[in-house]
């Protein structure tokens, strides 16, 4: 498991930890994929600012049908009231000037655009744990309900990385 620790612009003395298992091809552009996991390692390092703090980066492979990537940071966590809205476009827990609360917005719609989800879990003093959940064979749809559906019905949420 590699390990490595870093300062980020000066400011926090955070710990990465890396698990990288899974073996299954997934369909989605390097661009969008890029976009997703840079938002939520920003995220991550913000949350555990000023530091010190550690950001678990985990995948595996998802039953048959995909693979999973969990960023696992241990910030203060985030409260159960907040995030039903969490994905909302212009929705930020950070102060005001420091961010634009787009980052997950935009991360939600590209993965669900794929057939995928991104979810949550989060208690106050545990930190945040953020699962993205990638199909192999891509699902395009830009219809919510359908895509909610579909990944109720194979399970995305079941069966994590934590």
């Amino acid at each position: 498991m590699p390990r490595g620790k870093g300062r980020t612009g000066g400011h926090a003395s955070v710990e990465v930890e890396l698990s990288l298992e899974a073996s299954r091809l997934v369909r989605i552009h390097r661009q969008d994929l890029q976009q997703v996991l840079v938002n939520l390692l920003v995220n991550a390092v913000h949350a555990v600012e000023p530091g010190p703090g550690r950001i678990r980066i985990m995948s595996r492979d998802w039953r048959d049908d995909g693979i999973q990537i969990l960023v696992r940071d241990s910030g203060p966590g985030i409260e159960q009231a907040l995030q039903e809205r969490i994905f909302n476009p212009f929705f930020s827990t950070k102060d005001v000037g420091e961010g634009t609360g787009l980052g997950l917005s935009i991360s939600h719609g590209l993965i669900r655009r794929y057939g995928g989800n991104i979810t949550l879990d989060s208690s106050i003093g545990e930190g945040a744990a953020f699962s993205v959940w990638l199909l192999c064979e891509p699902q395009l749809s830009d219809d919510d309900t359908t895509l909610a559906e579909q990944l109720q019905a194979i399970g995305a949420g079941r069966d994590c990385l934590s």
